[in-house]
């Protein structure tokens, strides 16, 4: 067996494994956390704008400088809760970065090098900035969480591209590939995601509809299966 995580994914395989195929999605915690709950946890009122962007462990040196540029000309000056996570390799500049531009100063934002409590902020957030690795995009999609994707260019076959964009044709994120995307259309694709009504919840809808909770009952289903067999 041959699990996959979109439908879509079908069209990268040749006939001969096609019928070896399962459908499963890949296994996240689902701890059925809600909006309110994740919110209440975070000191977040109910229609207070919060923006959660990451560019992995280790961090992602452009995704940083981009939403620091998004901080600065967006959530600074209208006051939008944000949590950005630099990662591990390039935290030292960052944070440095960070408290040069007095960032620490202000209460609607936390710049970390790793956030512990991830799930809990994916639930909370009204729109997530991040890669398209394929666990990543997992959890966006049981979390019904909105996003726009900045797949990373340094993977084989641009597999996070391709990952990416079957939550684009879903409606469920906008995706900018790094080589296409500047500090200024960061800030424009944001912050009209954030002012158009209905738009987000929409968007996190159209996610779980590519989220399979039970994708680690369905793997082991299939498995054992193949012990019987």
């Amino acid at each position: 067996r041959v699990c996959i995580s979109f439908e879509g994914s079908r069209r990268f395989f040749d006939e001969s494994v096609a019928p070896k195929l399962v459908l499963t999605g890949n296994p996240v915690i689902v701890d059925n956390l809600t909006r309110e709950e994740a919110r209440a946890r975070l000191g977040l009122s109910a229609d207070e704008p919060y923006i959660l962007s990451f560019g992995g462990s280790m961090g992602a040196e452009k995704v940083n400088e981009l939403v620091f540029g998004l901080i600065e000309r967006l959530s600074l000056p209208q006051n939008i809760r944000h949590t950005h996570a630099v990662g591990r390799v390039g935290w030292e500049k960052f944070s440095a970065m960070a408290a040069e531009k007095g960032f620490e100063s202000h209460k609607n934002l936390s710049v970390r090098e790793y956030i512990y409590d991830m799930p809990v902020h994916q639930a909370a957030a009204d729109v997530i900035i991040c890669r398209a690795g394929a666990m990543t995009l997992a959890e966006l999609a049981v979390r019904a969480a909105a996003a726009v994707l900045i797949p990373s260019p340094n993977v084989a076959e641009n597999h996070q591209y391709y990952n990416a964009l079957e939550l684009q044709k879903a409606g469920a994120a906008v995706v900018i590939e790094e080589k296409n995307l500047t500090g200024e259309g960061l800030v424009k694709t944001v912050e009209e995601l954030l002012n158009t009504p209905g738009k987000l919840v929409e968007m996190g809808a159209n996610a779980k509809t590519l989220g399979n909770p039970h994708s680690l009952d369905l793997i082991t289903e299939k498995l054992m299966e193949l012990m019987k067999n």
